[in-house]
């Protein structure tokens, strides 16, 4: 049960590792005409649980925020609805810096 659990979470981790490749690797159509990200990566040392190491390299992924990038690269978004939505965040941003220093919207 226990090689098996490796298993699976070893594949987990090689199928997030090609979409990351996909995302930041060199020939990555994704990235082009953007500042490059530098790749999440973790060292395991011998005898290091397989969880444990799983656990920290997802959290370095939703950090760096890949999964974010590959949702937004899955279609075209035209550019007016880009521009539509930075306002909208901006938008709800201000709102909730505001409602921080006590004044409310």
């Amino acid at each position: 049960m226990a090689i098996r659990r490796v298993a699976d979470a070893t594949a987990g981790l090689l199928w997030l590792q090609d979409k990351i490749d996909l995302c930041y690797g060199p020939i990555s159509h994704f990235a082009q005409g953007r500042e490059r990200k530098s790749m999440p990566g973790i060292k395991v040392r011998d005898g290091e649980p397989i969880e444990k190491v799983l656990r920290i390299f997802k959290k370095q992924v939703e950090k760096a925020g890949v999964i974010g990038d590959l949702k937004k690269g899955q279609h075209y978004e035209k550019p007016s609805v880009k521009r539509k939505k930075k306002a909208i965040a901006a938008r709800k941003r201000r709102i909730k810096q505001l409602r921080k220093m006590g004044r409310g919207a």
